[in-house]
């Protein structure tokens, strides 16, 4: 068995190309277009942990070069808007990016409990309470005035990340397949209608007779409600990518590893992925067709709204160029993107239900 990681050069490459990506397809397919035109997402416990345990198994470098440890790993609204007002007043009265202790009690704590006050927040708290509040959150200013763009984790999130991690590694159990190369985090680029495309699986089992793509998704709602999650959060759409990726290599397989990311009583579990499943998400599902859901029950499914990748692909094509080009404006992408798609609404769109 041979194991190849991708570089972090590899890695910004695959970000840079300029090819339709499984995110661009799934917020344009979901309406979420203003996630596009975020510079830093916004993360969730759920999101923290599914990021650091995939970074844990897939990637061979430390993961403090991605993840910070943090007091707290998502600050209220509230103290996020005083610290990020606090930064350019530190920066100007020359505070160091570490913060001493001197600086903390002189400066950081005192300016964020003006800054409290003066926006009208926690006005029912002590001061010595405020302060408090802000000297928790000490390690994120740090980040911030750092302009670190690792993600903040909490000590608990570390420690249960690094348990599923392992119990996910234990479940995989590569030290079996002794005649087989395995790539971590592989960046495939293919065509699909003449169109650029780019997938990234989280890992690739290259055999003599075979190529599997192995792709961990951590849920809450694993293992009753995993299959909801599949289609809700567009599974089927990164899949159909997988499929179309690796669709010329002998024997190709897709499966998704799911794990619990709340309870780690639960043993993972594999799904296979039916190249009926792949061939809805790139052509949508027909005007009426039978719907199998759990292999046990059909239900009619009577719709013209249910649109595949291959309906979506060239306004895709179109916004990636616009989000690709670093000379635009942030507005001005968002006006460029909202014309393409208000252009394209009656093609892709449907209003007919029958």
């Amino acid at each position: 068995m041979i194991e190849i990681y991708s570089s972090k050069e590899d890695l910004q490459q695959y970000k840079d190309a300029k090819a339709v990506s499984y995110s661009l397809l799934k917020a344009l397919m979901s309406g979420s277009i203003e996630g596009l035109l975020e510079e830093k997402k916004t993360m969730t416990t759920e999101t923290t942990i599914g990021s650091l345990v995939d970074y844990m198994i897939t990637r061979n470098t430390p993961w403090e070069e991605e993840f910070v440890l943090s007091s707290n790993n998502t600050p209220t609204d509230n103290i996020n808007t005083v610290i990020k007002s606090v930064i350019p007043l530190a920066k100007e009265a020359g505070v160091s990016e570490l913060l001493t202790e001197n600086e903390a009690d002189e400066f950081y704590l005192p300016t964020a409990l003006n800054k409290c006050r003066e926006l009208g927040f926690y006005s029912n708290r002590k001061d010595e309470t405020i302060k408090k509040m802000f000297l928790d959150e000490i390690v994120y200013f740090r980040t911030l005035m750092k302009d670190d763009q690792r993600i903040p984790i909490t000590q608990e999130i570390l420690e249960f990340s690094t348990l599923l991690a392992e119990k996910i590694k234990t479940f995989l159990n590569f030290s079996q397949l002794k005649n087989a190369t395995i790539y971590y985090q592989f960046p495939y680029y293919f065509e699909i209608d003449n169109i650029l495309c780019k997938a990234l699986p989280d890992i690739v089992i290259k055999g003599e007779y075979y190529t599997d793509i192995i792709d961990i998704k951590t849920s809450s709602e694993f293992p009753l409600g995993f299959d909801r999650s599949f289609y809700m959060f567009g599974y089927h759409i990164q899949f159909a990518l997988f499929a179309e990726a690796i669709k010329e290599e002998n024997n190709p397989r897709l499966r998704i590893l799911a794990a619990s990311n709340k309870n780690l009583n639960y043993n993972p579990l594999y799904y296979k992925i039916e190249q009926s499943c792949v061939n809805r998400a790139l052509n949508g599902i027909p005007n009426h067709c039978k719907l199998a859901f759990n292999n046990n029950e059909t239900f009619d499914i009577f719709t013209k709204g249910y649109k595949g990748i291959r309906d979506v692909l060239p306004l895709a094509n179109e916004v990636m160029q616009i989000l690709k080009d670093d000379n635009a404006s942030k507005d001005y992408k968002r006006q460029e993107i909202y014309k393409l798609v208000n252009r394209d609404i009656t093609r892709i769109v449907n209003r007919v239900f029958v």
